[in-house]
């Protein structure tokens, strides 16, 4: 059982050796995109949600 272990151990060291990691400006830039388009998306939709419950409190209030 140990044997497998090492031996799965070693063939996963081997295959993060063969793996092409991204340059560090090119996650940092990567990572600013997706937060930026997450705001832009986070803000979006708190305008329609506030704009459909703006259309609907006539017809919901009684």
């Amino acid at each position: 059982m140990i044997s497998t272990i090492k031996s799965q151990a070693q063939e996963l060291f081997a295959e993060l050796n063969r793996v092409d990691w991204p340059k560090k400006e090119k996650v940092v830039r990567y990572t600013w995109s997706v937060v930026i388009l997450s705001v832009i998306v986070g803000l979006f939709l708190w305008g329609a949600d506030l704009g459909i419950a703006r259309l609907l409190k006539p017809i919901t209030t009684h």
